[in-house]
Protein backbone atom coordinates (compact mmCIF):
# COMPACT_ATOMS: atom_id res chain seq x y z
CA UNK A 1 0.00 0.00 0.00
CA UNK A 2 2.81 2.99 0.74
CA UNK A 3 1.64 2.08 3.22
CA UNK A 4 -2.32 2.99 3.87
CA UNK A 5 -3.23 4.17 0.52
CA UNK A 6 -7.04 4.79 0.48
CA UNK A 7 -9.34 7.83 2.71
CA UNK A 8 -12.16 5.49 3.68
CA UNK A 9 -9.88 3.59 6.43
CA UNK A 10 -11.48 3.55 9.92
CA UNK A 11 -8.67 4.10 9.30
CA UNK A 12 -0.42 -9.31 4.95
CA UNK A 13 5.66 -23.79 -0.52
CA UNK A 14 4.53 -23.12 2.69
CA UNK A 15 6.06 -26.10 5.33
CA UNK A 16 5.60 -29.71 4.33
CA UNK A 17 7.08 -30.72 7.62
CA UNK A 18 6.17 -29.69 11.51
CA UNK A 19 8.99 -28.11 13.71
CA UNK A 20 8.34 -27.91 17.12
CA UNK A 21 7.28 -24.44 19.15
CA UNK A 22 9.62 -23.47 21.76
CA UNK A 23 7.86 -22.81 25.21
CA UNK A 24 8.59 -19.21 25.75
CA UNK A 25 6.74 -17.17 28.69
CA UNK A 26 4.90 -14.28 26.66
CA UNK A 27 5.72 -11.07 28.36
CA UNK A 28 2.02 -9.99 27.98
CA UNK A 29 -1.02 -10.46 29.50
CA UNK A 30 -3.28 -13.09 26.48
CA UNK A 31 -6.31 -12.10 25.56
CA UNK A 32 -9.51 -15.09 25.52
CA UNK A 33 -10.34 -16.15 22.14
CA UNK A 34 -14.14 -17.14 22.49
CA UNK A 35 -14.96 -20.62 21.75
CA UNK A 36 -11.66 -21.27 20.13
CA UNK A 37 -7.54 -22.57 21.65
CA UNK A 38 -5.95 -19.73 18.93
CA UNK A 39 -4.08 -16.98 21.07
CA UNK A 40 -2.83 -13.94 19.03
CA UNK A 41 -2.61 -11.33 21.94
CA UNK A 42 -0.48 -8.42 20.93
CA UNK A 43 1.18 -8.68 17.23
CA UNK A 44 3.04 -7.30 14.81
CA UNK A 45 2.44 -6.85 10.35
CA UNK A 46 5.67 -8.05 9.12
CA UNK A 47 4.61 -5.83 5.96
CA UNK A 48 6.46 -4.67 2.68
CA UNK A 49 8.41 -7.84 2.19
CA UNK A 50 6.01 -10.80 0.64
CA UNK A 51 3.46 -8.14 -0.41
CA UNK A 52 4.15 -4.48 -1.55
CA UNK A 53 7.87 -5.20 -1.21
CA UNK A 54 8.24 -1.68 -3.05
CA UNK A 55 11.41 0.24 -4.51
CA UNK A 56 14.01 1.44 -2.49
CA UNK A 57 13.12 -0.82 0.86
CA UNK A 58 16.24 -3.53 1.51
CA UNK A 59 16.63 -6.34 0.07
CA UNK A 60 13.85 -9.36 1.43
CA UNK A 61 17.22 -11.42 2.71
CA UNK A 62 17.77 -8.83 4.94
CA UNK A 63 14.74 -6.70 5.49
CA UNK A 64 13.23 -9.35 7.38
CA UNK A 65 15.03 -11.90 9.02
CA UNK A 66 15.31 -14.56 12.17
CA UNK A 67 16.40 -11.80 14.45
CA UNK A 68 13.47 -9.55 13.55
CA UNK A 69 11.18 -12.00 14.69
CA UNK A 70 13.32 -12.78 17.75
CA UNK A 71 13.38 -9.06 18.53
CA UNK A 72 9.37 -9.14 18.71
CA UNK A 73 9.34 -11.95 20.83
CA UNK A 74 12.07 -10.29 23.56
CA UNK A 75 10.06 -6.76 23.27
CA UNK A 76 7.02 -8.88 24.18
CA UNK A 77 4.59 -9.73 21.28
CA UNK A 78 3.06 -12.69 20.59
CA UNK A 79 2.16 -13.33 17.09
CA UNK A 80 3.12 -12.41 13.34
CA UNK A 81 0.94 -10.96 11.02
CA UNK A 82 2.71 -12.10 7.51
CA UNK A 83 1.15 -10.00 4.12
CA UNK A 84 1.48 -11.81 1.07
CA UNK A 85 0.67 -11.31 -2.93
CA UNK A 86 -0.15 -12.89 -5.41
CA UNK A 87 2.58 -10.90 -7.92
CA UNK A 88 5.40 -11.79 -5.27
CA UNK A 89 4.21 -15.90 -4.61
CA UNK A 90 2.79 -16.60 -7.92
CA UNK A 91 5.00 -16.33 -10.93
CA UNK A 92 3.25 -14.64 -13.94
CA UNK A 93 2.41 -18.54 -15.72
CA UNK A 94 0.92 -19.33 -12.34
CA UNK A 95 3.29 -21.30 -11.09
CA UNK A 96 5.17 -21.02 -7.50
CA UNK A 97 7.84 -18.57 -6.81
CA UNK A 98 9.51 -21.29 -4.80
CA UNK A 99 12.11 -18.43 -3.66
CA UNK A 100 9.15 -16.39 -2.04
CA UNK A 101 7.66 -19.63 -0.61
CA UNK A 102 11.46 -20.32 1.12
CA UNK A 103 11.26 -17.10 3.14
CA UNK A 104 7.61 -17.49 3.91
CA UNK A 105 8.25 -20.87 5.35
CA UNK A 106 11.39 -19.28 6.74
CA UNK A 107 9.27 -17.14 8.32
CA UNK A 108 7.01 -19.90 9.86
CA UNK A 109 9.56 -21.99 11.49
CA UNK A 110 11.20 -18.69 13.14
CA UNK A 111 7.76 -17.81 14.78
CA UNK A 112 7.27 -21.41 15.56
CA UNK A 113 10.79 -21.59 17.35
CA UNK A 114 10.49 -18.26 18.87
CA UNK A 115 7.33 -19.08 20.18
CA UNK A 116 5.20 -16.61 17.92
CA UNK A 117 1.43 -17.63 16.08
CA UNK A 118 1.27 -16.66 12.65
CA UNK A 119 -1.49 -15.59 10.25
CA UNK A 120 -1.06 -15.77 6.68
CA UNK A 121 -2.80 -12.94 5.08
CA UNK A 122 -3.62 -13.12 1.53
CA UNK A 123 -3.19 -8.87 0.91
CA UNK A 124 -3.55 -8.41 -2.84
CA UNK A 125 -4.13 -10.24 -5.50
CA UNK A 126 -4.49 -9.54 -9.51
CA UNK A 127 -8.24 -9.30 -9.41
CA UNK A 128 -8.11 -7.16 -6.21
CA UNK A 129 -6.56 -4.63 -4.28
CA UNK A 130 -7.75 -2.62 -1.97
CA UNK A 131 -6.98 0.25 -3.13
CA UNK A 132 -7.86 0.33 -6.46
CA UNK A 133 -10.50 3.00 -6.36
CA UNK A 134 -7.32 5.70 -5.83
CA UNK A 135 -5.63 3.77 -8.89
CA UNK A 136 -3.57 0.77 -7.62
CA UNK A 137 -4.66 -2.23 -9.41
CA UNK A 138 -8.01 -3.08 -11.06
CA UNK A 139 -10.39 -4.84 -9.13
CA UNK A 140 -12.83 -7.25 -10.59
CA UNK A 141 -12.84 -9.92 -8.38
CA UNK A 142 -16.90 -9.14 -7.82
CA UNK A 143 -17.63 -9.03 -11.29
CA UNK A 144 -15.69 -11.78 -12.65
CA UNK A 145 -16.58 -15.58 -11.72
CA UNK A 146 -13.49 -16.62 -13.11
CA UNK A 147 -11.36 -14.50 -10.42
CA UNK A 148 -13.02 -15.61 -7.47
CA UNK A 149 -12.82 -19.44 -8.60
CA UNK A 150 -9.34 -18.06 -9.02
CA UNK A 151 -8.70 -16.96 -5.69
CA UNK A 152 -10.58 -20.11 -4.86
CA UNK A 153 -7.64 -21.86 -6.08
CA UNK A 154 -5.15 -19.91 -4.40
CA UNK A 155 -6.35 -20.59 -1.04
CA UNK A 156 -6.04 -24.78 -2.37
CA UNK A 157 -2.57 -24.01 -3.27
CA UNK A 158 -1.84 -22.37 -0.11
CA UNK A 159 -3.74 -25.39 1.65
CA UNK A 160 -2.11 -27.95 0.07
CA UNK A 161 1.69 -26.39 1.06
CA UNK A 162 0.88 -25.50 5.02
CA UNK A 163 -2.01 -27.88 6.14
CA UNK A 164 0.43 -29.88 8.11
CA UNK A 165 0.94 -26.86 10.39
CA UNK A 166 -0.71 -26.86 13.67
CA UNK A 167 -3.91 -25.36 13.59
CA UNK A 168 -3.04 -23.83 17.47
CA UNK A 169 0.13 -21.96 15.65
CA UNK A 170 -0.83 -20.89 12.11
CA UNK A 171 -4.35 -19.06 10.74
CA UNK A 172 -5.09 -17.79 7.16
CA UNK A 173 -6.69 -14.58 6.24
CA UNK A 174 -8.86 -14.88 3.37
CA UNK A 175 -8.87 -11.44 2.16
CA UNK A 176 -7.15 -8.20 3.22
CA UNK A 177 -9.33 -5.01 2.87
CA UNK A 178 -12.17 -6.40 0.37
CA UNK A 179 -13.93 -3.71 -1.40
CA UNK A 180 -17.40 -4.99 -2.94
CA UNK A 181 -20.11 -2.90 -4.07
CA UNK A 182 -22.92 -4.81 -2.81
CA UNK A 183 -22.15 -6.46 0.96
CA UNK A 184 -23.84 -9.75 -0.23
CA UNK A 185 -20.80 -9.83 -2.85
CA UNK A 186 -18.55 -10.31 -0.57
CA UNK A 187 -20.40 -12.73 1.64
CA UNK A 188 -21.09 -15.07 -1.12
CA UNK A 189 -16.80 -14.48 -1.67
CA UNK A 190 -16.66 -15.67 2.06
CA UNK A 191 -18.61 -18.65 1.77
CA UNK A 192 -17.05 -19.91 -1.32
CA UNK A 193 -13.66 -19.67 -0.28
CA UNK A 194 -14.29 -21.06 3.75
CA UNK A 195 -16.03 -24.28 1.61
CA UNK A 196 -13.01 -24.44 -0.34
CA UNK A 197 -10.38 -24.40 2.72
CA UNK A 198 -12.78 -26.66 4.69
CA UNK A 199 -12.61 -29.61 2.35
CA UNK A 200 -8.86 -29.93 3.57
CA UNK A 201 -8.82 -28.21 6.58
CA UNK A 202 -12.08 -28.38 8.94
CA UNK A 203 -9.79 -27.14 11.62
CA UNK A 204 -8.03 -24.31 10.58
CA UNK A 205 -8.84 -20.85 11.91
CA UNK A 206 -9.86 -18.51 9.35
CA UNK A 207 -9.89 -14.70 9.83
CA UNK A 208 -12.65 -12.53 8.11
CA UNK A 209 -13.17 -9.05 7.75
CA UNK A 210 -16.27 -7.20 6.70
CA UNK A 211 -16.45 -5.81 3.20
CA UNK A 212 -15.05 -2.04 2.91
CA UNK A 213 -11.90 -1.83 4.04
CA UNK A 214 -12.43 -4.16 7.22
CA UNK A 215 -14.39 -1.32 8.40
CA UNK A 216 -16.42 -1.40 11.65
CA UNK A 217 -19.51 0.00 10.48
CA UNK A 218 -19.96 -2.40 7.80
CA UNK A 219 -20.05 -5.43 10.16
CA UNK A 220 -23.90 -5.55 10.36
CA UNK A 221 -23.79 -6.82 6.64
CA UNK A 222 -20.82 -9.27 7.55
CA UNK A 223 -22.24 -12.85 6.96
CA UNK A 224 -20.39 -15.72 8.11
CA UNK A 225 -20.73 -19.44 7.62
CA UNK A 226 -23.73 -20.45 10.33
CA UNK A 227 -22.07 -22.64 13.31
CA UNK A 228 -17.90 -22.24 12.14
CA UNK A 229 -16.44 -21.94 15.72
CA UNK A 230 -13.19 -21.57 14.31
CA UNK A 231 -13.86 -18.41 12.60
CA UNK A 232 -11.97 -14.99 13.96
CA UNK A 233 -13.39 -11.57 13.33
CA UNK A 234 -11.07 -9.17 12.18
CA UNK A 235 -11.47 -5.19 11.63
CA UNK A 236 -8.99 -2.36 10.83
CA UNK A 237 -8.83 0.49 13.03
CA UNK A 238 -6.89 4.23 12.07
CA UNK A 239 -9.04 6.53 13.23
CA UNK A 240 -9.32 9.55 13.34
CA UNK A 241 -7.53 9.72 10.19
CA UNK A 242 -6.22 12.96 9.46
CA UNK A 243 -4.10 12.54 12.85
CA UNK A 244 -3.12 9.09 11.93
CA UNK A 245 -2.10 9.47 8.08
CA UNK A 246 -1.02 13.53 8.88
CA UNK A 247 1.78 14.04 5.95
CA UNK A 248 1.49 10.71 4.32
CA UNK A 249 2.03 11.26 0.83
CA UNK A 250 -0.34 9.06 -0.58
CA UNK A 251 -3.53 10.65 0.57
CA UNK A 252 -5.10 13.30 -2.10
CA UNK A 253 -5.07 16.93 -1.13
CA UNK A 254 -4.75 15.97 2.13
CA UNK A 255 -0.90 14.89 1.67
CA UNK A 256 0.19 18.39 1.46
CA UNK A 257 -1.41 19.77 5.17
CA UNK A 258 1.11 21.09 7.23
CA UNK A 259 -1.24 22.51 9.91
CA UNK A 260 -1.39 21.92 13.94
CA UNK A 261 -2.90 18.07 14.74
CA UNK A 262 -3.44 17.50 17.87
CA UNK A 263 -5.02 14.12 20.10
CA UNK A 264 -7.08 13.62 22.61
CA UNK A 265 -9.38 16.62 21.71
CA UNK A 266 -10.09 18.46 18.88
CA UNK A 267 -8.12 17.71 15.99
CA UNK A 268 -7.35 20.78 15.14
CA UNK A 269 -7.86 24.11 16.85
CA UNK A 270 -11.42 24.91 16.58
CA UNK A 271 -10.50 28.95 15.13
CA UNK A 272 -7.38 27.10 13.21
CA UNK A 273 -10.79 25.03 11.18
CA UNK A 274 -12.60 28.37 10.93
CA UNK A 275 -10.42 29.41 8.87
CA UNK A 276 -9.19 27.13 6.54
CA UNK A 277 -10.96 27.19 2.76
CA UNK A 278 -13.76 25.17 2.35
CA UNK A 279 -12.79 21.63 0.10
CA UNK A 280 -11.25 18.19 1.72
CA UNK A 281 -9.01 18.98 4.17
CA UNK A 282 -11.54 21.34 5.80
CA UNK A 283 -14.33 18.56 5.33
CA UNK A 284 -11.95 15.87 6.79
CA UNK A 285 -10.63 17.92 9.60
CA UNK A 286 -14.31 18.72 10.31
CA UNK A 287 -15.82 14.74 10.44
CA UNK A 288 -13.13 13.66 12.76
CA UNK A 289 -13.07 16.93 14.81
CA UNK A 290 -12.89 15.51 18.01
CA UNK A 291 -11.69 12.19 19.04
CA UNK A 292 -10.07 10.45 23.10
CA UNK A 293 -10.48 7.20 24.08
CA UNK A 294 -14.13 6.57 24.53
CA UNK A 295 -14.83 8.06 20.60
CA UNK A 296 -11.76 5.33 20.07
CA UNK A 297 -14.24 2.78 21.46
CA UNK A 298 -17.51 3.94 19.95
CA UNK A 299 -16.18 3.84 16.29
CA UNK A 300 -15.01 0.19 17.43
CA UNK A 301 -18.25 -0.89 18.64
CA UNK A 302 -20.06 -2.43 15.53
CA UNK A 303 -17.33 -5.00 15.92
CA UNK A 304 -17.55 -5.53 19.09
CA UNK A 305 -21.32 -5.96 19.36
CA UNK A 306 -21.39 -7.92 16.08
CA UNK A 307 -18.19 -10.38 17.91
CA UNK A 308 -20.40 -10.67 21.10
CA UNK A 309 -23.73 -11.56 19.12
CA UNK A 310 -22.14 -14.59 17.20
CA UNK A 311 -19.69 -15.34 20.59
CA UNK A 312 -16.40 -15.12 17.90
CA UNK A 313 -13.10 -13.85 18.52
CA UNK A 314 -12.67 -10.01 17.49
CA UNK A 315 -9.33 -9.29 16.23
CA UNK A 316 -7.87 -5.69 14.81
CA UNK A 317 -5.55 -6.50 12.72
CA UNK A 318 -4.00 -3.44 11.59
CA UNK A 319 -3.66 -0.38 13.44
CA UNK A 320 -0.95 2.64 13.67
CA UNK A 321 0.04 5.92 12.93
CA UNK A 322 2.50 7.67 10.61
CA UNK A 323 5.56 9.23 12.98
CA UNK A 324 5.21 12.68 11.77
CA UNK A 325 2.07 14.18 14.18
CA UNK A 326 3.80 15.36 18.14
CA UNK A 327 5.46 12.56 19.84
CA UNK A 328 3.36 12.92 22.83
CA UNK A 329 0.16 13.12 21.05
CA UNK A 330 0.97 9.77 19.19
CA UNK A 331 2.29 8.36 22.46
CA UNK A 332 -1.60 9.05 24.03
CA UNK A 333 -3.07 7.82 20.94
CA UNK A 334 -1.36 4.60 21.33
CA UNK A 335 -1.93 3.99 24.96
CA UNK A 336 -5.74 4.61 24.63
CA UNK A 337 -5.88 2.20 21.74
CA UNK A 338 -4.20 -0.53 23.92
CA UNK A 339 -6.53 0.18 26.77
CA UNK A 340 -9.69 0.01 24.51
CA UNK A 341 -7.96 -3.09 23.38
CA UNK A 342 -7.23 -5.35 26.61
CA UNK A 343 -10.14 -3.75 28.26
CA UNK A 344 -12.59 -5.19 25.29
CA UNK A 345 -10.17 -8.41 24.87
CA UNK A 346 -9.73 -7.39 21.57
CA UNK A 347 -6.25 -8.84 19.78
CA UNK A 348 -4.36 -6.77 17.54
CA UNK A 349 -1.21 -6.62 15.31
CA UNK A 350 0.38 -3.37 14.82
CA UNK A 351 0.92 -1.97 11.46
CA UNK A 352 3.87 -2.04 11.30
CA UNK A 353 6.86 -3.20 11.43
CA UNK A 354 9.01 -1.34 9.45
CA UNK A 355 8.95 1.25 6.59
CA UNK A 356 6.32 4.63 7.04
CA UNK A 357 4.53 3.38 10.10
CA UNK A 358 6.96 0.94 11.37
CA UNK A 359 8.49 0.29 15.43
CA UNK A 360 12.27 -0.33 13.83
CA UNK A 361 14.02 1.66 10.96
CA UNK A 362 14.57 -0.07 7.59
CA UNK A 363 18.23 -0.38 8.51
CA UNK A 364 17.22 -1.73 11.69
CA UNK A 365 19.11 1.16 13.57
CA UNK A 366 16.90 2.42 15.65
CA UNK A 367 13.50 0.13 17.60
CA UNK A 368 11.14 2.81 19.10
CA UNK A 369 11.21 0.75 22.24
CA UNK A 370 8.60 3.54 24.41
CA UNK A 371 6.08 2.96 21.21
CA UNK A 372 6.57 -0.49 21.98
CA UNK A 373 5.68 -0.15 25.63
CA UNK A 374 2.77 2.09 24.77
CA UNK A 375 1.60 -0.66 22.38
CA UNK A 376 1.56 -3.36 24.69
CA UNK A 377 1.21 -2.05 28.00
CA UNK A 378 -1.34 0.80 27.89
CA UNK A 379 1.07 2.85 29.59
Amino acid sequence: MKIKTTLYLCTLGLLLALTPGCNIENKTETLPVAGTEFVLGSGVNASHWLAQHFEGIPPKDIFFTQEDVQLLKDAGFQHLRIPVEEVEMWNEDGSPNEESFRYLDQALHWAQDAGLNAILDLHIIKAHHFNSEHGDGKNVLFTSEEAQQHLVGLWQQLSDRCHEWPNDFLAYEILNEAVAENHEDWNKLVAKCVAAIREKEPERFLVIGSNRWQQTQFFPFLKIPEGDRRIILSFHFYNPFPFTHYQAGWVGAYSDYRGPINYPGNIVPEDYLESLAEGEIRDMLTESFYNDKETLRAMMKPAIDYAAEHNLALYCGEWGTMPTMPREDRLQWYRDMSQVFREEGIENAIWSYKVEFGIRSNDNSFTDYELIHSILTGE
